[in-house]
């Protein structure tokens, strides 16, 4: 396994640009893919497709959006988890002088 380089401010950039992800794709206004197609047979079917579509987009921004938090969220574990560990080795050095 290859390791990474973890940085809280590179997580907090990828939570912000998905976040942006989200709130286009929750923002998009409904009827943007409405499709008419008087006296045609398909038009209840193309009305069943696009109702589709738009829940699909909302599963899919609440998915993102979800990442986004889980990234900041990480971000902010990772910074408490390091100063955790800084103030406890800062203990221990004064300990052992």
């Amino acid at each position: 396994m290859e390791a990474i380089d973890v940085t809280t401010p590179a997580l907090r950039a990828c939570a912000d640009r998905l976040a942006a992800v989200a709130r286009r794709l929750l923002g998009m206004p409904p009827g943007r893919l409405s499709v008419t197609a008087p006296g045609w047979a398909s038009t209840g079917a193309s009305a069943d497709l696009a109702d589709a579509a738009w829940s699909a987009l909302d599963r899919c921004g609440t998915g993102v959006a979800a990442a986004a938090s889980a990234l900041a969220r990480a971000a902010t574990a990772y910074e408490a988890v390091d100063q955790s560990t800084a103030a406890r080795l800062r203990r221990l050095n004064g300990a052992h002088r």
